[in-house]
């Protein structure tokens, strides 16, 4: 049996199914809903609750878990998935740049800009427990050479991030930190480029969430400890 993810709210069996509530609240049911089914952890999208109502209000309110009324864990993922769903589907919606992406709204012109480090600054504002850092999401089919790219990109994002992610663990004065997942990427083709092969990334553990592959990026070095998604594959982070 895989070793639970232990959170500062709490350990995490795993495999363990972890439903998105992206926008702070699972649609149809409510948190008491949740606890009374047993789940465990939910998951929240940074970039969406950057977009509305905003990180600073939640953080004004007491933080992701007041504002949702849950007690558990909560992930946060960090926005990469909409650089698939949102600009690699409609380039008018933002531009992938090898330092940020920005995302654009066609209709208003509002822009918001994601870097790796701001990403972990928006997760740490919402009191996230566990982070995602930000990575290049392409197709799963997408050329070699687009995979590639993806890859190189997703791997050194992963290193701002932890970089990002010390200096957040170094100033903090309360309680104990958050725990940092990277991402896996490398399309479907089974002989092709998968992130984090041969990156100084310095940790040993991975999961998968809904399609995306997550490695733990701790303050520590962390055992192999987490698979969300059993039926993905993973590729090596070390």
């Amino acid at each position: 049996m895989a070793e639970p993810l232990a959170t500062r709210r709490g350990s995490l069996a795993v495999p363990s199914f972890l439903p998105d509530a992206t926008r702070a609240g699972v649609r149809g049911v409510t948190s008491d809903d949740l606890r009374a089914v047993g789940i465990e952890a939910v998951v929240v999208n940074a970039f969406h609750l950057l977009r509305r109502p905003g990180a600073r209000l939640i953080q004004a309110g007491g933080g992701i878990h007041r504002f949702m009324d849950w007690s558990g864990p909560v992930l946060s993922d960090s926005g990469g998935f909409q650089v698939w769903s949102l600009i690699r589907q409609d380039p008018a919606r933002g531009v992938i740049r090898d330092r940020e992406v920005i995302f654009r709204e066609p209709t208003t012109g509002e822009k918001w800009n994601l870097t790796p480090e701001r990403v972990i600054g928006i997760q740490s504002q919402l009191g996230s427990d566990v982070m995602v850092c930000l990575d290049d999401c392409t197709d799963a089919e997408a050329p070699r050479d687009e995979q590639a790219r993806s890859v190189a990109r997703t791997v050194a994002w992963a290193r701002r991030s932890r970089d990002a992610f010390d200096r957040l663990v170094a100033e903090r004065r309360d309680g104990a930190p958050p725990r940092l997942l990277a991402v896996v990427q490398g399309g479907g083709p089974g002989d092709g480029p998968r992130a984090g092969t041969g990156a100084d990334t310095r940790a040993r553990a991975q999961s998968r969430h809904v399609g995306r592959g997550y490695r733990p990026l701790s303050h520590r070095a962390a055992k192999l400890a987490v698979m969300i998604d059993p039926q993905l594959r993973s590729g090596s982070l070390s």
